[in-house]
């Protein structure tokens, strides 16, 4: 039956592809329909050979901008996907969240729109996935709460981007952070579970990191990007590295964190890196610096969330 629709979708799509950017009247484009489906329907996105994520992908190459359109919900479709890839959890096909990677890639303004419960698609990716961790829906299986890295990868992405979106309250007056730590967890289906859960515990770590953290790693990341793509001279760069070596001294300062040594696999990891070191060799040195405190910082941040979870078991 799968392969009679997905025929048929190709069919009319091939035929009629500008159908992607056209809609009658108060009907919402097919992107958002699609969506929408989706949405209520995660138990059967389980697999790599998914017709629907096969459909959207096309239906959002053919009209992309459709991902803004709202549901009942004031949902966009980056919403959608942030509740399907929650709800899935370790069951995740990997071209779901690498479609959702895309997406926050070429809109990172949907990061910012928020629900009718006020919630941000982080919000609801942290609901949802906090939910499938301890299995409180009874379509989810042990398998759905395993931790897989495309999980902590959309985490990663939804973090660098929108930082700002962790301290931003819901309709119920909830961080990202407050959902996760919520006793309702706990208390569906045991505080084991919840405790023991490798997906409750990802989110907890990299909450726990903070908004100034994410907020600096995500400037680092945007500094050399943009050289990278010939944005910005050295003189430039050398600006904006400066702004977040600030920030990260004042990080590493207030978590009392001693920086042991530099990088010097810095300027061979990749084609940006290895152009920034010959052409701006100054401006490679402090982004070298930047990235080894950074790291330093993580294992400190880290090793205080886990702290902070062993005192709360004795």
């Amino acid at each position: 039956q799968q392969s009679y629709w997905q025929a048929a979708f190709d069919v009319i799509f091939d035929a009629f592809p500008q159908g992607a950017s056209r809609r009658l009247g108060q009907v919402k484009y097919p992107l958002a329909i699609a969506f929408e489906q989706a949405d209520s329907l995660s138990m059967h996105r389980r697999s790599d050979e998914d017709l629907m994520l096969d459909i959207v992908q096309r239906l959002y190459n053919e009209n992309p901008d459709a991902i803004y359109e709202l549901t009942k919900r004031m949902r966009t479709g980056l919403h959608s996907i942030a509740v399907l890839i929650g709800d899935m959890g370790g069951m995740t096909p990997s071209g779901w969240s690498d479609f959702c990677l895309r997406v926050i890639g070429d809109y990172p303004r949907l990061l910012q729109i928020r629900d009718n419960h006020e919630r941000t698609p982080l919000h609801l990716f942290t609901l949802y996935l906090g939910d499938t961790a301890v299995g409180v829906r009874d379509y989810q299986v042990r398998e759905t709460r395993k931790l897989v890295p495309g999980l902590e990868q959309v985490y990663h992405e939804l973090l660098l981007t929108y930082p700002e979106a962790m301290m931003e309250l819901d309709e119920y007056d909830l961080t990202p952070l407050d959902m996760v730590l919520h006793r309702r967890l706990s208390l569906k289906r045991g505080s084991k579970i919840y405790k023991n859960s490798p997906i409750i515990k990802m989110m907890k770590k990299n909450l726990r990191r903070g908004f100034s953290y994410w907020k600096a790693r995500g400037e680092f990341r945007v500094s050399t990007r943009s050289f990278g793509k010939g944005d910005v001279t050295c003189e430039a760069l050398g600006y904006m590295l400066t702004k977040v070596w600030e920030d990260i001294q004042s990080l590493l300062k207030e978590n009392k964190v001693v920086v042991a040594g530099g990088l010097d696999s810095f300027c061979g990891n990749d084609d940006i890196k290895s152009t920034l070191c010959k052409e701006c060799p100054e401006e490679a040195q402090k982004a070298n610096l930047i990235e080894s405190n950074m790291l330093e910082l993580t294992v400190k941040l880290d090793e205080a969330s886990t702290a902070m979870e062993n005192s709360a078991t004795v």
